[in-house]
């Protein structure tokens, strides 16, 4: 649900689609937005940060 890294220094990334009701403090930007579903459309004025990796991997395959 939290997420910190030497990457992001002191920042937590949150997914907010875990989190039920209000929140005390609104999301500041949209990362990894690169690897985005297409058919989500988003709309609003926070920054996209994208991963410094050029070609973002594929997720992996599910176990077998």
């Amino acid at each position: 649900m939290f997420f910190e890294s030497a990457r992001w220094p002191g920042e937590t990334h949150v997914a907010r689609a875990l989190l039920q009701g209000p929140l005390d403090k609104e999301p500041s930007a949209h990362v990894f937005y690169e690897t985005h579903v297409s058919w989500l459309d988003v709309n609003d004025d926070l920054p996209k940060k994208v991963s410094q990796n050029p070609s973002p991997q594929e997720p992996a395959a599910p176990p077998q």
